[in-house]
């Protein structure tokens, strides 16, 4: 706004000329100011929005890394399941396969039809088995392994080594994928030996 004067007041065209210019260097000050702190403003703001970025970056990798920890988890859970599932499921098939194996012992005539049918049993239990990923443990002839074999006697002779597996009365059961002993075999090992 522009001072009123008075008739005797009125200023020069220099005077006016004067604060006019005086009146625009301090708008020009303002301005600068303002465009300078606009300036740090926006610095600011992009500080910010690279920093929000860099956390939700690093927020995005932490929550990206805590599912696919979860899904290995829920992996490895399922496989363990199914594991034991399967474990606890074959262990009868075991029993099963000793009766049949020792009906066979108790007939040993291979022309017998009971006897064809009883061993086409228990090969198709076999290869059932083997197909769930199941494999048998402690054949006679095998060296003796104790996380593998239970030792319910020993036979002193010397026509196998010493440690050898003579006798299987029950055979033991493992899963193939893992290692994981569903039932050890029963067996008798050879003491002195060759």
């Amino acid at each position: 706004m522009r001072p009123h004067y008075t008739h005797a007041q009125r200023p020069t065209v220099d005077q006016v000329l004067s604060e006019a210019r005086q009146a625009v260097a301090s708008a020009r000050a303002q301005r600068d100011q303002l465009e300078a702190a606009l300036r740090d403003a926006q610095a600011d703001n992009e500080a910010l929005r690279r920093k929000l970025q860099a956390h939700e970056m690093s927020r995005s990798d932490r929550l990206q890394a805590d599912l696919d920890n979860i899904r290995r988890q829920h992996a490895a859970e399922v496989r363990r399941a199914r594991h034991q599932g399967l474990a606890e499921a074959v262990a009868p098939l075991a029993e099963v396969m000793d009766h049949l194996g020792r009906a066979l012992a108790a007939q040993p005539d291979p022309e017998d039809p009971w006897f064809r049918g009883t061993a086409a049993i228990l090969a198709r239990t076999r290869a059932s088995l083997a197909a769930l990923g199941v494999e048998p443990v402690g054949a006679m002839g095998d060296r003796f392994d104790p996380a593998l074999h239970d030792a319910v006697g020993t036979v002193r002779t010397d026509e196998v080594p010493a440690g050898s597996i003579v006798d299987v009365l029950k055979t033991g059961l493992r899963l193939t994928e893992t290692g994981t002993l569903v039932r050890p075999a029963s067996v008798v090992v050879a003491e002195g030996g060759a």
